[in-house]
């Protein structure tokens, strides 16, 4: 029951399934590839189920794929995605949780 789901945690086992791409020098952070833009509507469809039955401005979900992880944050104008933190060797991650 997504209504009373407080983060949505999406894993990839798979980099090719990167909904998200480095930015340097690009237009747009979002992948081009079949398998990103796949993961990319998965993700999107939970945040849109999830901001559609609870009465919150935002909602937090996680991608995570191998050893990156992206923390975005939802709302109803759009997302603010992290860049990829390597949560073996930084603590960014746990800082999130701790702080959520």
């Amino acid at each position: 029951d997504v209504s009373t789901t407080e983060i949505i945690i999406e894993f990839k086992w798979s980099y090719s399934h990167d909904a998200f791409c480095n930015p340097s020098g690009v237009d747009s952070i979002v992948s081009k590839t079949n398998w990103g833009m796949d993961t990319l509507g998965q993700i999107t469809s939970y945040a849109a189920a999830q901001l559609g039955t609870q009465f919150h401005t935002h909602a937090f979900s996680l991608l995570i794929i191998r050893n990156r992880a992206c923390i975005i944050r939802w709302d109803r104008e759009g997302a603010i995605i992290t860049s990829a933190i390597d949560y073996n060797n930084k603590p960014y991650l746990a800082d999130f949780f701790h702080h959520y």
